[in-house]
């Protein structure tokens, strides 16, 4: 009974690890892209919603915000939790002694320095400050939260190309394009091919069971 209970709780505490460990790799890879999300929802019939102009640019800024608050302290408590665990000192099994000696040659960290590092992230993503600074991407996504640095550098407006029902039409109804593709791929937001859809009687078919195909 002991051993059952010993077995439980180390799959349990394996489970926990794993979990933890794809928290933060999952914030590291969609902390850069939430900033230039559009902010939308599906309504009832799946029809994509924006919230783009209807709220304003603050507000939606503030909402990009809160998701990257919520996203950087979700991974800022996963590492609490490796930290304690002191998985993350630990290196994988080599080979051979030159390769053991490579793992060992890091760079330093250097000192996070709030006008420099406010300079630096003006220009380039919270992964290049992070390769820059030699630190992890929850340390530095916390240290740009602490001291609340907001990107300058204004986003360029895409280069919007000429479309009709029917190319629309083959691309997201024949080919079955996600009509966020579509829209990325042309120049314009999802709302805008969403109205051009809606104006133009581009709708997919629902399949036999009611759902959309």
């Amino acid at each position: 009974m002991v051993r059952e209970e010993i077995l439980k709780s180390s799959n349990e505490l394996v489970n926990q690890i794993y979990e933890k460990m794809r928290v933060i790799e999952s914030c590291d890879a969609i902390t850069d892209k939430i900033k230039d999300l559009d902010v939308c929802f599906n309504d009832n019939e799946q029809s994509i919603v924006s919230l783009e102009g209807v709220l304003s640019v603050d507000q939606l800024t503030g909402i990009r915000g809160n998701i990257l608050d919520v996203i950087n302290n979700n991974a800022v408590e996963a590492q609490k939790f490796l930290e304690q665990m002191n998985l993350l000192s630990m290196k994988p099994a080599t080979i051979n002694p030159e390769s053991e000696q490579a793992t060992k040659v890091k760079p330093e960290p250097k000192v996070l320095d709030v006008k420099e590092v406010r300079e630096y992230y003006k220009d380039h993503t919270i992964k290049e400050c992070c390769e820059y600074f030699h630190v992890s991407t929850v340390r530095m996504g916390q240290f740009i939260k602490d001291n609340n640095f907001a990107k300058t550098k204004a986003k360029a407006e895409p280069v919007k190309q000429p479309i009709d029902a029917n190319e629309i039409r083959e691309l997201y109804i024949t080919k079955n394009q996600d009509l966020a593709d579509i829209a990325h791929e042309k120049g314009y937001t999802k709302k805008e091919l969403f109205d051009f859809c809606k104006a133009n009687n581009i709708v997919r078919p629902k399949t036999p069971s009611g759902d959309w195909r």
